[in-house]
């Protein structure tokens, strides 16, 4: 009892982070890249409020310093070694890895995507446990309120 008690709690997180979403994509033209989700990083888990922030705010700083670079997994690496900035330990480096990304030279709109990304959306986010089939679910609801 207690487990579907739990299952109709997340079913009730994930209508509502949809219809969210679907709410702020019919005002914006805005993209999300929620295979970022995909990722050992968030796959089958809750997003909390700490999440939420870092996937917020994590690359003001530094985006724009990465124009012009290739992205690779060496860079990565790299920039989490000599990144000084207090975020630096919660920053979502995983973001790199996705398709969107890794190996591919970073462009001015690339950095602007990549530190505003999550902006209005994050925190509608929090409670909602990431699976497939809710990323999936939110991939859906993007294409069709882009086309």
């Amino acid at each position: 009892q207690q487990s579907l008690k739990k299952a109709l709690e997340e079913k009730e997180d994930i209508q509502q982070t949809l219809t969210q979403t679907q709410e702020l994509l019919s005002r914006t033209n805005q993209r999300w890249d929620w295979d970022l989700f995909s990722l050992d990083t968030y796959v089958n888990k809750k997003i909390s409020a700490e999440v939420s922030e870092q996937l917020r705010s994590s690359w003001d700083d530094i985006a724009e310093m990465m124009i012009g670079l290739k992205i690779t997994d060496q860079f990565i690496t790299f920039l989490k070694h000599i990144d000084s900035d207090e975020c630096s330990e919660n920053r979502p480096w995983s973001m790199l890895y996705t398709e969107r990304y890794l190996n591919r030279v970073l462009t001015s709109e690339m950095a602007e995507s990549l530190s505003g990304m999550w902006d209005g959306i994050s925190e509608k986010l929090v409670g909602v446990t990431m699976t497939p089939q809710t990323i999936e679910l939110l991939k859906y609801i993007q294409g069709i309120n882009l086309s």
